[in-house]
């Protein structure tokens, strides 16, 4: 067993207000431009939480996490330095702004470099409901695991082993802010249970796991509802036989297709469209795949910007089997004009 902190508390607030990380961030871009930068963009984040697993109804670990980070990019022209710090000194950000400043000067020049046009920023942060915290004291945590690995156990007598049962709460915050004028933070939660077990013996054995996340506590499954599912996919495992090479349909599970529609979004609705590739067409009523996919929307709140804080924008794609709207949530977006790269990833809410 692992004690990371005292096992009677439950996890922390957060220490600084969302005005306390503006504050830092609007210091980090007067400061950049009083050192010389040309633009600069700056965030920062604050997260904390606890993790508790338990292991055949041993707790085997209970972890306490709080993190803190700066980021700061700088332009010189065409020229860009990145420096990151966990200390919120006003004398470790400046310190930190130096190094990024030191960097910039030492770097190849690069035309695209630079922040996006100050007219593609988002000027409305609509609210997303994304931050309800769970008071969870660690006892409680740890009944909740117990309760899903017993659950997990109870399915068949052919589950003799567990890789664990997990209960975990975390908040963040995060503040982003840039030399054009942009500034803007929020808060946010995620909590989970998972749970893992080991079905057979000798050389049949197999393992599955099923785990819930959720923004906020009270739409979490149950956690017997959770070790019921983790045990019973443990169970359909045994037996597996091998089939030969063929052509045949294939129906994906929901964590698999959820993934394949990730990467469809990815791959072709994004990608596609800065390829200018046939693939893509935005307006509705065009196809983007063909007859045999069919994609649907997965329903998962993210952020109401992406981190260069882009509007988000939304895609009308119909298929000839149906339509759907999705809203492409263009992470670590650098979209540029003519002959400029497009790097990013997709999500569907």
């Amino acid at each position: 067993m692992t004690i990371d902190s005292t096992t009677g508390s439950s996890c922390a607030a957060l220490s600084h207000e969302i005005r306390a990380l503006c504050e830092i961030t609007s210091e980090v871009i007067k400061y950049s431009r009083a050192r010389g930068a040309t633009a600069a963009e700056c965030g920062v984040s604050e997260g904390i939480g606890q993790t508790v697993k338990v292991r055949c109804g041993d707790v085997e670990t209970i972890k306490h996490n709080h993190n803190k980070r700066i980021g700061i990019t700088v332009y010189l022209n065409y020229r860009r330095g990145h420096a990151s710090t966990s200390d919120f000194s006003l004398s470790a950000v400046r310190a930190t702004v130096d190094a990024a400043m030191s960097i910039a000067r030492s770097t190849a020049q690069d035309q695209w470099a630079g922040l996006p046009d100050a007219v593609m920023l988002a000027r409305e942060i609509p609210d997303l409901d994304l931050f309800h915290p769970w008071d969870l004291s660690i006892k409680e945590a740890i009944d909740i695991a117990n309760t899903c690995e017993s659950a997990a156990f109870s399915v068949d007598d052919g589950i003799n082993n567990s890789q664990g049962a997990s209960v975990s709460v975390q908040h963040s915050q995060g503040v982003f802010g840039n030399s054009l004028g942009f500034l803007a933070g929020y808060p946010r939660s995620l909590h989970w249970i998972s749970c893992a077990v080991i079905a057979g013996s000798g050389t049949t054995m197999q393992r599955d796991s099923w785990h819930s996340s959720a923004r906020r506590a009270a739409d979490l499954d149950s956690p017997v509802l959770v070790g019921q599912i983790a045990g019973r996919r443990a169970i359909s495992r045994l037996g597996a036989k091998r089939i030969t090479t063929m052509q045949a349909p294939v129906i994906f599970e929901a964590p698999v297709a959820a993934c394949d529609e990730r990467r469809f979004n990815v791959r072709v609705l994004h990608n596609a469209k800065h390829r200018g590739s046939a693939d893509y067409h935005q307006d509705a009523g065009e196809a983007v795949s063909g007859q045999q996919n069919t994609v649907t929307p997965a329903f998962v709140k993210c952020a109401a910007v992406d981190d260069t804080v882009y509007l988000h924008r939304r895609v009308n794609a119909k298929q000839q089997h149906g339509q759907h709207e999705c809203i492409l949530y263009l992470a670590q977006a650098k979209q540029y004009h003519a002959g400029r790269a497009y790097e990013g990833k997709a999500q569907t809410k």
